[in-house]
């Protein structure tokens, strides 16, 4: 399992033997989506600005 930088993560991965259930990769996706949507956020407002 590769590690993750703890600055994209506000939450700490960890391997376990635990089995996943159908919700477990909610959590990593809602992550992903706020990140791509704060970039995207600062991208247009810098576009804006130029224009």
């Amino acid at each position: 399992m590769k590690k993750v930088a703890q600055s994209v993560l506000p939450f700490k991965l960890a391997a376990t033997d635990e089995l996943m259930t159908a919700q477990a990769g909610l959590v990593l996706h809602g992550e992903f989506i706020s990140i791509i949507f704060e970039k995207t956020r600062g991208f247009a407002e810098k576009v804006s600005k130029m224009g």
